[in-house]
């Protein structure tokens, strides 16, 4: 591609989809920078809003462990940031597994990364090894590539949907569940990393998109320890991968508190997350003026109806049509949960099934039924999968949607 006026490009560093990352140098003072320029040209509108976002967001940012975004150029056939050299290479080119010393120096580093990003209010949505670059002299390591970083204001309000890179979202940036993305998700990406870099492998190797998300969404990687990990790293890792962000660390501070003892004697015994305390106050959605509407809902499935009901809800936007639903499944759940409880009373496998069951509220109910259904035998004879069946003719037809 034709260089931007004022600037040499030298070497190729990495090549998406929307963009290509450059080195090169500068005329004026002939200083080596980064240049990520659009693929697109000449750039659409859309891109061009993208890159201006990227632009204004990261240059607002400060942080010894965060790269620095410079300008931004722009003309009738390109559009491009100009970031500075860390003249390192990306985390991604390390062979792993890491040696424990080694892992700590980075996880420490990329910890460092998150704390100033969140403490600045911002979540960088795409937190892997290709978006960590390490410098081999001084041993640093900078968070870059900030495209898909939003602020804790934005993401309130975004609606969950699909984003970031499928190998390291967090469940809830899969847009399959009901809970958007928040800090935390951050912290979920950072626990896939951190398997990597320990396991020389990520905790979920699917190459099919489904089958990665239904694993983020509802299975547990093989455990670090029986990979000759130490027990309390294992269970910081374990702890930063839980499927529901109020059961992960809750700030990358008590994180970054619990890998200073680990590294410090590794084989010793801790209390994991005792530090803990959330970045951001969190409020839970709730429902005012709808006890009626949600009284004839509930009814509506007491008793089991014997056919499919359909229920239509109608009103303007605004009225708070969704956060009736929500409220309606919320109780569901919780009414199938305590006919599980009872099916499975005094089965041997009862409580397994249940903890299961309870470990995937953020799934959709039908979700959730699927994933207790997997861990019980197919065959009829089994007392669970009995139990299971005899739920679902007790919920009546199509309960599990």
């Amino acid at each position: 591609m034709a260089a931007p006026p004022g600037y040499t490009i030298g070497d190729t560093l990495h090549q998406g989809s929307r963009s290509t990352v450059y080195r090169a140098t500068r005329h004026r003072d002939g200083r080596a920078v980064i240049l990520k320029v659009a693929r697109e040209s000449p750039p659409s509108p859309a891109t061009l809003a993208d890159f201006r976002r990227e632009h204004r967001l990261s240059a607002a940012l400060d942080g010894e462990h965060l790269t620095r975004v410079h300008t931004i150029i722009e003309n009738e056939a390109l559009v491009a940031l100009v970031l500075d050299d860390f003249a390192g290479s990306p985390l991604s080119e390390l062979e792993a597994p890491l040696p424990l010393p080694r892992f700590f120096e980075i996880a420490h580093c990329l910890v460092a990364a998150v704390a100033e990003l969140h403490s600045q209010q911002v979540i960088h949505c795409d937190i892997k090894p290709a978006n960590a670059i390490v410098e081999p002299t001084e041993r640093r390591v900078k968070l870059t590539d900030f495209s898909l970083a939003m602020t804790f204001e934005e993401a309130a309000l975004r609606p969950p949907s699909l984003a970031g890179t499928l190998a390291y979202i967090a469940p809830e940036q899969t847009g399959r569940i009901a809970r958007g993305v928040d800090h935390r998700s951050d912290l979920y990406a950072l626990g896939v990393t951190f398997y990597e870099l320990l396991a020389g492998r990520r905790p979920f190797a699917d190459a099919d998109p489904a089958e990665l998300i239904h694993a983020h969404l509802a299975q547990r990687p093989e455990s670090l320890e029986a990979r000759g990990i130490p027990g309390p790293l294992a269970a910081i890792v374990d702890k930063l991968l839980a499927k529901d962000p109020d059961d992960r660390y809750q700030s990358a501070f008590s994180l970054r508190r619990d890998l200073e003892r680990a590294r410090e004697d590794p084989a010793a015994p801790t209390v994991i997350g005792a530090d803990d305390r959330s970045a951001r106050l969190d409020l839970q959605p709730r429902i005012y003026g709808r006890a009626s509407q949600l009284g004839e809902l509930l009814g509506a499935i007491e008793p089991a109806p014997e056919r499919a009901e359909l229920r239509l809800i109608r009103g303007r936007q605004g009225l708070g049509r969704t956060s009736l639903l929500d409220a309606f499944a919320e109780r569901l759940a919780k009414k199938v949960e305590a006919r599980l409880a009872a099916a499975l009373e005094g089965l041997p496998r009862g409580g397994e099934v249940l903890r299961v069951f309870a470990e995937h509220r953020d799934l959709p109910l039908a979700q959730r039924l699927e994933v207790i259904e997997r861990h019980v035998s197919p065959k009829k004879k089994d007392p669970e999968q009995l139990a299971l069946g005899q739920l679902g003719l007790d919920l009546g037809p199509g309960s599990g949607g």
